[in-house]
């Protein structure tokens, strides 16, 4: 877990955490980080040492969605345990700075925040049969909309045949992510995890996120030099691992940097993307300042400026298919949060 931090900054704390702290006018109050949450009881990071803690009935009743509630990476005022408990209490949660958001597996059209107030999004792919620039987009529109910083992490460089094979696969993740800073790492080769240093910054926070077996963990281990959390062999036939992660959990780096590990994802449907959408389609966005419509589609419609390109080649087909795809669910995201909002994009996009 998190050891005792000499200042709070050393946890990322901010200004206006402590604005909306002293807002609350209750000297009993202490602010904590959430690093780890367990069937209701949250392990909370403070200045003076980490403790248990759980939510008051008071606060979950207020809530307006499990949303509101605290996850990996919040920052909480509570009252420390005293007298006859050991348990804090945990009484508000402090506006977050970011939320990584996605719908919540299922047929519910409900929100999950997988992480708060995170400075950089780590998306692992490996250089194996887990790579996919499909999912990558998808992956990087949920990133963008966040409000966090994302880096595009390829683990596994020492699979890659040779140096020209691993250029190729960094040149065909820069085409589609030209803001993007991507790194190629490996704990098993000479790209090690040395190339992810400038990211761990004192006090920034990190998410990593992407596939089961993927390497997440294992790069864990490798930046807290000790094996804290299980890794697992992954299949030959499609680069797959088994969930050894089970939980989210903050931990501290070197550097000063703190780290939210993560499940492997198994879907990740957009919650929120209009933040994120155009900056992850941003060469469509280009092309479509030349469309005849200001509203395009990009289907049928006539003197569509990207359909055209894609046509002489000069975007690539699979792109635009997948701009289509999340671009309706972006549209239905949109009817979940604000009904009748989009119901002329809507009939736009299937005209």
């Amino acid at each position: 877990m998190i050891d005792p931090p000499s200042t709070l900054d050393a946890l990322g704390w901010r200004a206006s955490f402590a604005e909306a702290l002293e807002a609350l006018c209750d000297p009993r109050l202490v602010p904590g980080r959430i690093v780890l949450q367990q069937r209701g009881r949250y392990a909370v990071a403070t200045e003076a040492g980490e403790i248990s803690a759980a939510v008051t009935e008071r606060f979950r009743k207020a809530a307006a969605a499990a949303a509101a509630l605290p996850c990996v990476g919040d920052w909480v005022a509570l009252r420390p345990p005293g007298g006859d408990t050991d348990l804090g209490a945990i009484v508000s949660l402090l506006p977050r700075l970011t939320k990584f958001s996605r719908r919540a597996s299922g047929g519910e059209h409900v929100e999950q925040v997988l992480a708060a107030n995170v400075d950089t999004i780590f998306i692992a792919m490996g250089l194996d049969g887990d790579f996919n620039l499909r999912r990558l987009e998808r992956y990087l529109t949920v990133a963008w909309a966040s409000g966090a910083q994302p880096v595009v992490l390829l683990t596994k460089a020492d699979l890659c045949t040779d140096d020209a094979d691993l250029a190729a696969r960094v040149a065909s993740v820069q085409e589609i992510a030209p803001r993007v800073p991507v790194v190629a790492t490996s704990v098993m080769g000479g790209a090690g995890v040395g190339a992810v240093d400038p990211f761990l910054g004192y006090g920034q926070t990190i998410v990593l996120l992407g596939s089961s077996g993927v390497g997440k963990s294992t790069l864990v281990n490798a930046l807290l030099q000790e094996d804290v959390l299980r890794t697992g062999a992954v299949r030959a036939s499609d680069s797959r691992g088994r969930h050894t992660t089970t939980q989210r959990q903050l931990f501290r780096v070197r550097g000063g940097a703190l780290v939210i590990d993560t499940p492997g994802v198994r879907e990740l449907q957009l919650w929120e993307a209009d933040p994120g959408f155009g900056a992850s389609f941003a060469d469509i966005d280009v092309v479509a300042t030349e469309c005849r419509f200001r509203d395009c589609g990009h289907q049928n419609e006539p003197g569509c400026a990207v359909v055209a390109a894609t046509a002489r080649g000069e975007l690539p087909a699979d792109r635009l298919a997948s701009w289509r795809k999340l671009k309706q669910e972006q549209l239905a995201a949109a009817v979940r949060v604000a009904p009748g909002a989009s119901r002329k994009s809507q009939r736009r996009t299937d005209r």
